[in-house]
């Protein structure tokens, strides 16, 4: 009776350390802000989407963005932050865009850290990627 009991606990044991190890495991989708995947690129808007996003937990402004390399979609701030800048963005439009590279939804994509249209620049995150409307 001793022994079953002891078998049965390493048993649950193992099956919490598996649980944990699996349920650990950093997502496919990468949606975190990192300095090192940072790059800039330049393209023409396509298309402005707003919706509720993973990224900033909450209503924001995405691009999708023409580059020489393809289309990604970026990720670009809370659409009530980009209203109080008085910054819209419309389809058509030439950007360059500054941001870290990321996957989401199994594509690769970006976070903008700073936009720049002609003659303006907005920044939008501080160099470690933090976003200027949460200060």
């Amino acid at each position: 009776m001793r022994n079953l009991k002891i078998i049965v606990a390493a048993v649950v044991v193992v099956l919490i350390v598996m649980l944990t190890a699996v349920t650990s495991r950093k997502d496919p989708d990468s949606l975190g802000y990192s300095a090192g995947n940072e790059f800039t690129t330049t393209g023409t808007v396509q298309d402005v989407q707003e919706f509720y996003c993973p990224v900033t937990e909450d209503r924001g402004t995405h691009l999708v963005l023409k580059t020489d390399h393809g289309t990604m979609l970026v990720h670009v701030a809370l659409s009530r932050f980009l209203r109080e800048q008085k910054f819209a963005i419309q389809s058509g439009e030439r950007l360059q865009v500054t941001g870290a590279k990321i996957r989401y939804q199994g594509r690769e994509g970006m976070i903008a850290r700073e936009i720049v249209r002609r003659d303006e620049v907005l920044t939008l995150r501080d160099t470690s990627g933090k976003p200027r409307w949460s200060n």
